[in-house]
């Protein structure tokens, strides 16, 4: 499927044309077209001790240290004996055990890492039996609660080592709104305790534009007068105009761009794609994706339209084609007001 945009250079009239769209439409033809903040730093973004409560089950326990506020569930159950202890930061306490049936679990979830990356993960684990090296508690993370990506980690084998031990699995860790962390039994040998479970990670650099706006890589464009770095995973929140040309060159958006309600997002860049990355641009409000004559926003971000954001093409000659697999209108969550502007 291809969308084309097909200019009429014998037009003397310029007019702007804007229309409600519903994402899959074919073919479209207009004849009249001559077509600050900052932050960054490694910090806790989430901390677990159990709590000191009294032995329950997961679902009735209520000494959780962020009762309320995660949410709490599994087959295993809270205990107070065998508190953790012999790693720094051990908390004692309740911890949460887990039993020698397959498939007993702990999960937490609700936990918001979108504004973190580098994110690592600590736990505290005990075992009762020597032999165990942990390959038999599965530990693993999701952000949707449907596909989760396994953890790795090793624990020490031998006389000796059934003790609290701080662990660091190892693995990719989501940033996401809701990020899940489940622990399961995969055997019917040994039994393990949790405790102290702790995530961190680097605080994602935040920029926000000016209403004049200007070149990406220009500092007076945004608010603070510094310009974020091309593939730093930089959240950017645009509310005036930004753009993107041969002057400013291409920007690596391993983060997250926001076009928000007055932004607009001016991809002019003719030596190939104005956004590289695989990174998210959300159209928010009535911000708008400008596409300038000889620009393409490129293929590797993900776009997600509001139901008000806008496409806008501004092309003086010529046609521009729309291929189905263009990222930047997406069959889900794509533009539905799409203007276009020529002469």
């Amino acid at each position: 499927m291809r969308k084309s945009f097909t200019n009429n250079i014998h037009s003397k009239t310029r007019e702007s044309n804007t229309f409600f769209l519903k994402p899959f439409v074919v073919v479209l033809t207009f004849l009249s077209l001559g077509f600050g903040e900052k932050s960054w730093g490694q910090t806790t973004i989430f901390s677990e001790n159990i709590g000191t409560g009294t032995s329950a089950t997961i679902a009735a326990y209520t000494g959780w240290q962020n009762n309320g506020v995660q949410t709490f569930t599994g087959s295993g159950d809270v205990r107070t004996t065998a508190p953790s202890s012999g790693y720094i930061g051990a908390s004692g306490g309740s911890n949460v055990f887990i039993t020698t049936t397959v498939g007993t679990n702990f999960q937490i979830a609700n936990i918001n890492t979108t504004t973190y990356s580098s994110i690592t993960l600590t736990v505290g684990i005990i075992k009762n039996t020597n032999a165990s090296n942990g390959s038999d508690l599965k530990i693993e993370v999701s952000s949707d609660g449907i596909t989760y990506i396994p953890l790795s980690f090793t624990l020490a084998t031998g006389a000796g080592t059934s003790v609290w031990t701080l662990v660091s699995p190892t693995g990719t860790i989501p940033s996401t709104s809701n990020l899940r962390i489940r622990f399961t039994q995969q055997n019917t040998v040994t039994q393990f305790r949790i405790d102290d479970i702790i995530l961190k990670g680097t605080a994602t650099p935040t920029f926000t534009s000016t209403g004049a706006g200007g070149d990406w890589n220009v500092g007076t464009t945004w608010v603070g007068g510094t310009a974020p770095t091309s593939g730093s995973g930089a959240t950017l929140n645009i509310v005036g105009p930004v753009n993107i040309n041969n002057t400013s060159g291409a920007f690596n958006n391993t983060g997250t761009i926001n076009i928000n309600t007055s932004g607009k997002l001016l991809c002019a860049f003719t030596s190939g794609a104005s956004l590289t990355g695989a990174g998210t641009v959300n159209i928010n409000g009535t911000g708008i994706l400008d596409i300038e004559q000889g620009g393409w926003p490129g293929n590797t971000n993900s776009f997600v339209y509001a139901t008000t954001g806008v496409l806008y093409f501004n092309n003086s000659s010529g046609s521009y084609g729309v291929n189905a697999t263009d990222t930047w209108w997406p069959s889900t969550n794509g533009p539905q007001y799409v203007t276009v502007a020529g002469a």
